[in-house]
């Protein structure tokens, strides 16, 4: 059992061997050199006032979206909309291969976007993922 900074590695066995030893030196160096990176940097150190701080960010909602961002539905079906309502008018319903670009207006639970074809409109966050995501 090796152990640093109230942390122990439990190898079983394994920390009997040469190999096994080399290893868990290889991972008990690798968290000192963490340790004292966090020690000798402010900026990753956390005290009460820092703490404090953080709690009270507030991530505001609507920033999904960024203007340029490109979206796919999540599924076949997407409804796209003329305005962000589930009850405005269809204007087309996108396949989940469809590629859109946010235009980085959002209101309540839509965001507009212009598809491939060219068309815009609104559709459901909920419905949409970033491409590549």
């Amino acid at each position: 059992m090796l152990g640093g900074g109230g942390v122990g590695l439990g190898l079983g066995a394994y920390e009997n061997t040469a190999e096994g030893k080399v290893v868990a030196m290889a991972f008990l160096d690798a968290y000192n050199s963490v340790v004292k990176a966090i020690r000798g940097s402010g900026e990753m150190q956390r005290t009460d006032k820092t703490l404090r701080q953080e709690a009270g960010t507030v991530v505001k909602a609507g920033e999904v979206a960024g203007q340029g961002d490109v979206f796919s539905p999540k599924i076949n079906g997407v409804v796209l909309y003329d305005k962000p309502s589930a009850n405005a008018r269809t204007l087309t319903k996108l396949k989940k291969e469809d590629e859109a670009i946010a235009s980085g207006q959002e209101e309540g639970d839509f965001i507009k976007v212009q598809t491939g074809s060219g068309k815009e409109g609104w559709v459901k966050k909920a419905m949409m993922r970033k491409s590549g995501s």
